[in-house]
């Protein structure tokens, strides 16, 4: 079966089962579909989700920074964001922001007060009032990034 011909009777005697008499068939030879979606959930995962907890706790972060009541000392220069990679899994990638604990140990008294001090809140309603706005953050961010990702895995 060297010859053309025998191929071609390969060929035909291979795809006649997918024709019936009286009928069309159509054959789609493309990428391995398993493949594909292993390789869309590893960028998801990679890529995608992290980058979007970032922009929405980037929200939360300014926000903090802005409803700090002092701009200068020891409070301001400890208000930070990280990555909780101990929290953080495959499918769910958690950041946190707020004082630094060792570099501003009385954080809370100016957040809730004391006996002799007014309370200053300035992470709770940072929270409250930028919700939204780090949700919508964190969701612009998750479809750029998924665009991204398409095109990359389309190459």
């Amino acid at each position: 079966m060297a010859n053309g011909r025998g191929s071609q009777r390969r060929v035909h005697a291979s795809t006649a089962a997918m024709f019936q008499k009286d009928g069309v068939g159509v054959a789609f030879l493309g990428p391995d579909i398993e493949q594909v979606n292993k390789a869309l959930e590893k960028g998801i995962q990679e890529k995608v989700l992290r980058s979007a907890a970032r922009a929405g706790i980037d929200v939360f972060y300014k926000e903090i920074r802005l409803k700090v009541p002092f701009r200068t000392g020891q409070l301001y220069e400890a208000i930070y964001q990280w990555h909780d990679y101990k929290q953080s899994t495959a499918t769910r990638q958690v950041y946190a922001t707020g004082p630094n604990k060792k570099k501003a140990p009385h954080w809370h008294q100016v957040e809730y007060g004391n006996r002799n001090v007014a309370a200053h809140p300035y992470i709770r309603p940072a929270f409250l009032g930028k919700l939204q706005a780090a949700n919508d953050a964190a969701r612009m961010r998750l479809g750029e990034r998924t665009r991204e990702l398409i095109r990359e895995l389309n190459r």
